[in-house]
């Protein structure tokens, strides 16, 4: 009954047995393995417990920071679009959405040549690889000019774009 009892996770159950002979041997090894156990997993829970608490207070200063640079980020009064190594958009600030006329939800995780179509003074399209974006993701320097982009709001009209590489 005590063996199952441990088997089930029980590590309180002992065996109540008083002889000295082979069979008491082993009911003392068996006891003193249960309490081993107990103290193992008593030990371990205090472990992963710490550990827990140390993550969750790692990951609340992390959200901290997260959000102190988002509302600098947010802050900024020039538009802001930055992309991942893919040209995808991670952040959009609110002076982008407010110039180019995109809602945030409507521009996260999409390509921005896709998103901004840019044009030259001609008023042709501007092909994806020589775009600001991919000339600096493709020599990772800094790219600096004048585009035009077709707004479905505001008509076309210059943008002074700077594509800066971060390298982390």
């Amino acid at each position: 009954l005590a063996v199952r009892r441990v088997q089930a996770g029980d590590l309180d159950a002992r065996i109540e047995y008083t002889s000295q002979d082979e069979v008491g041997q082993f009911t003392d090894a068996f006891n003193r393995m249960a309490q081993q156990l107990k103290k193992l997993y008593s030990s371990l829970e205090r472990k992963v417990q710490e550990k827990t608490r140390k993550l969750h207070e790692k990951v609340v200063k992390i959200e901290q920071e997260s959000a102190k640079y988002e509302a600098m980020l947010e802050s900024i009064g020039d538009g802001l679009v930055m992309t991942d190594q893919y040209g995808k958009v991670v952040i959009f600030n609110s002076a982008a959405r407010e110039i180019l006329c995109w809602e945030r939800q409507s521009v996260i995780g999409k390509e921005v040549t896709a998103v901004f179509p840019l044009q030259n003074e001609e008023g042709k399209a501007i092909p994806k690889k020589d775009q600001p974006i991919y000339q600096t993701l493709s020599h990772l320097e800094k790219t600096s000019g004048t585009y035009y982009y077709a707004s479905s709001g505001s008509g076309v009209f210059p943008l002074v774009i700077t594509v800066t590489p971060v390298i982390l």
